[in-house]
């Protein structure tokens, strides 16, 4: 016979009590929902950023289209008088300004419908200016 036959062993297997099962399972779902908040946080974090810089770009390419307007169009803006040219200057950088941080800024005194019409005025002037300079 061989030694863990005689010593009474054999086919056994030591089960740990069940409190430390219980213990280790706590522990597991403990671990999981602790990753979960990290996770969730991370993420959070994550779309933040990328909407920011989403943001950031999407103001950048209305001002390459706006600069690339202006080349096309430079007779055009010639005929718009000083206070439309600075009207329109000023509209679009408050437009740029209020698309990157906008909301943030104006989020306690105003709400998120009135932010986009506040956008939406803007560029209503821009476009009003524009048009009533072509009728001339």
């Amino acid at each position: 016979m061989s030694a863990h036959l005689c010593n009474g062993t054999s086919g056994t297997r030591r089960y740990p009590p069940r409190v430390s099962i219980g213990v280790r399972n706590t522990i597991i779902i403990l671990g999981i929902a602790a990753l979960a908040v990290v996770w969730e946080r991370a993420f959070s974090v994550a779309v933040s950023s990328v909407s920011q810089i989403i943001s950031v770009l999407f103001v950048v390419a209305i001002l390459a289209a706006g600069v690339q307007y202006f080349r096309r169009n430079q007779l055009a803006w010639l005929v718009l008088r000083p206070w439309q040219r600075a009207a329109v200057v000023l509209s679009a950088l408050a437009i740029a300004f209020l698309v990157i941080a906008g909301y943030p800024l104006l989020a306690d005194r105003i709400t998120p419908l009135g932010y986009l019409a506040l956008i939406a005025a803007l560029v209503m002037l821009i476009w009003w200016i524009i048009r009533d300079s072509r009728k001339l």
